[in-house]
């Protein structure tokens, strides 16, 4: 495969540094890695009390609630006589994952009671507008998994919980509830819990993780399985769900120098794409947050990379003396980057246009029928074209094996 384009020592410096420039930057605070992820979780009532270990002013009761519904009742006191401070509904939307609700209660204690009422949650995928029942899914029940509880002072700095204490409905796993009080970032912020459609796409990572069916349904699988590589090696936290982002979004700055100095044949074509691009504020923003368009978009752009080195060949050479190799390549980066998100489409529409302008105007300008021109017009590379349909299909429903081996048909899971 020929790409005719010379890279040089001078090259690879500035790829080097223009991506390592941006990895610093892009990783810089990209979310915590200490974020707690041990449970507990009730499908009745529970009640448990919390110690401080002395009188404390307590602001505001932080739970990192993971997903489900319930009410919270919380008092105040001591086990012999308790004083009631609200009662807190745990969940605002239905979507809810990976929150953190904040309670305020505004005392001066050593203890705080908790009563938890579990209430009807709905977890299935929504197929209302489908017509496809699931049958995986699990009919709607009362349901409530919290990770941790933290208090804060009227200062939002950190009151310590000692110890827990079950009283009803509960085992040994009310542990879990204050076992990582180190890991609290009080008052939260976006380094500690989801925001935008993380709420979707990383919870549909930590499905996958979890061999459990994925909740979004709205995009293929392939850039919640990406993004579930991150939380496999550094777990359910904020940092393992962005961090696949910042990787991809890295490799995209020598991606974009590859395609500058390709379409202008000059180191300060190249210098000047991956420049702007290294420090463009979308792409920024993007690679930092925990959904799939960065990995679409470094697909996409390796699919135009490699249709761009078939496409000058083919100007040069003609249809016969050109490889068809960039050309697949190309079809395959295409199939990963629909299997991601379906958008992709639009770009590769732009691209497929190119081809038939340049061979309509060949085509009409041989000699004879109409019929003639028809045959010549499909034969080269459009009956290419037709078969690397079946790479894309085949790629396509490969990302979809993870869900089938979870027991699902890929009637029912497309």
């Amino acid at each position: 495969m020929n790409f005719e384009l010379k890279i040089t020592k001078a090259d690879i410096l500035t790829m080097v540094l223009l991506s390592v420039l941006f990895f610093g930057i892009a990783s810089w605070n990209v979310g915590r890695i200490d974020s707690p992820t041990t449970d507990w979780e009730t499908t009745q009532q529970a009640s448990f009390y919390v110690d401080l270990g002395s009188v404390q002013q307590v602001q505001n009761v932080i739970l990192w609630v993971k997903m489900g519904n319930a009410s919270a009742q919380v008092f105040s006191g001591d086990p012999d006589a308790w004083n009631s401070l609200g009662n807190f509904s745990l969940q605002d939307r239905a979507t809810d994952y990976q929150v953190q609700k904040t309670l305020p209660v505004n005392s001066n204690t050593r203890y705080l009671r908790f009563d938890i009422v579990a209430v009807t949650f709905d977890s299935r995928p929504n197929f209302s507008n489908w017509g496809v029942t699931n049958p995986t899914d699990k009919d709607p029940s009362p349901y409530i998994q919290i990770t941790e509880i933290g208090l804060s002072d009227p200062n939002n700095q950190q009151v310590p919980i000692v110890s827990v204490s079950g009283l009803n409905g509960t085992d040994a796993t009310i542990n879990n509830l204050v076992d990582e009080q180190s890991s609290l970032e009080i008052p939260p912020t976006y380094m500690s819990k989801m925001y935008f459609d993380e709420v979707y796409f990383a919870r549909a990572a930590e499905d996958y993780v979890n061999h459990v069916f994925p909740l979004e349904r709205t995009h293929p699988p392939l850039g919640k399985l990406i993004q579930s590589l991150g939380i496999v090696a550094f777990g359910e936290t904020p940092f393992g769900w962005r961090i696949m982002g910042v990787i991809f979004g890295t490799l995209m700055v020598p991606l974009m120098y590859l395609l500058g100095k390709k379409l202008f044949g000059t180191w300060i074509g190249g210098f000047s794409a991956a420049f702007l691009f290294t420090f463009d504020f979308m792409h920024f923003t993007m690679a930092r947050i925990g959904t799939v368009d960065t990995y679409v978009v470094f697909f996409s752009l390796l699919s135009q990379l490699f249709f761009l080195v078939y496409f000058t060949n083919v100007i040069k050479k003609g249809w016969k003396e050109t490889s068809v190799l960039p050309l697949l390549l190309a079809v395959v980066f295409f199939a990963l980057g629909f299997s991601t998100k379906w958008f992709i489409l639009w770009g590769t529409a732009g691209l497929l246009a190119l081809l038939v302008a340049v061979r309509l105007r060949e085509v009409l300008r041989l000699k004879g029928s109409l019929s003639d021109k028809y045959v010549a017009f499909f034969a080269h590379p459009f009956l290419l074209l037709l078969g690397c349909i079946g790479v894309v299909a085949a790629i396509y429903f490969a990302t979809y094996i993870p869900e089938m081996l979870m027991g699902n048909f890929p009637m029912t899971i497309l």
